[in-house]
């Protein structure tokens, strides 16, 4: 869960660890109005998002000026200079280790909104509200800042396999990393490829697949929403809630509702 941000005097940046992902190290950074940075390199690759406020890069003889769902992609050796508006800024940033920075990650980019901008904020979101799917939204966030070269084609027979997989246990899908693991392939190409065939991310797909199940039960059975929840792979009641009512415009109740009706 996120932590207060570590106290600083307000003309200073301040900076909360949110929460570490394997070797992969989140922090909320808040910066004050009309900072600056001097040229300097991070040390360590990063993916950051503008969650609030706007701020001026320049790198690579090009300068870029970003605002919400503003995402960028900056390897460790990348010079730079920061300057933030006059609102300040705040940024949340996925520190990632050298063995995950691969498949096209490689060159200073900025996404501004768009796919990129929506998985970063969904990535920023499970942390808070659906921890357990924080992992794999941080891959479907690293497929959707990869540039992608390749064109659109029939799924590959490993990509086939592995949704024939989350599709026989739905509640019980294995995580990203461990579904490309089986299928021996980097988690941000599974992530990439699966996304390219068939339009969404694996943690979308299974997500929709658990609200599907829990729609048959709560229509079709008198069991508790706890325990259909339960059944289908939820964290909990409250996280079954959320995505039924996210997916299908309907709480369970209203859905219940309405299949009896």
């Amino acid at each position: 869960m996120p932590q207060s941000l570590h106290a600083t005097p307000p003309d200073r940046p301040a900076f909360a660890d949110l929460a570490r992902l394997g070797d992969a190290v989140v922090f909320d950074g808040v910066y004050p109005p009309s900072h600056r940075f001097e040229p300097h390199t991070d040390g360590r690759p990063r993916v950051s998002v503008v969650l609030r406020g706007a701020v001026t890069e320049e790198a690579c003889g090009r300068e870029e000026v970003a605002s919400a769902a503003s995402v960028v992609v900056k390897p460790a050796d990348v010079r730079h200079r920061n300057a933030f508006g006059p609102e300040g800024a705040r940024l949340v940033s996925v520190v990632l280790p050298e063995a995950l920075w691969s498949g096209g990650l490689d060159d200073w980019r900025w996404h501004h909104a768009g796919p990129a901008g929506g998985a970063a904020l969904r990535f920023v979101r499970s942390l808070h509200q659906s921890p357990e799917t924080a992992e794999d939204d941080l891959w479907a966030l690293l497929a959707a800042v990869t540039p992608d070269d390749d064109e659109p084609g029939p799924a590959a027979p490993w990509l086939l396999r592995t949704k024939e997989h989350m599709d026989d246990a739905p509640a019980d899908a294995p995580s990203v990393a461990a579904l490309a693991a089986d299928a021996d392939v980097h988690p941000v190409s599974l992530a990439r490829a699966f996304r390219r065939a068939f339009g969404v991310a694996p943690s979308t797909y299974r997500r929709r697949l658990r609200v599907r199940r829990a729609a048959d039960l709560l229509a079709s059975s008198d069991a508790p929403a706890v325990q259909v929840a339960l059944d289908t792979g939820f964290a909990d009641q409250s996280h079954m809630c959320r995505d039924v009512r996210a997916e299908l415009g309907l709480t369970p109740g209203q859905l219940r509702a309405l299949s009896s009706a």
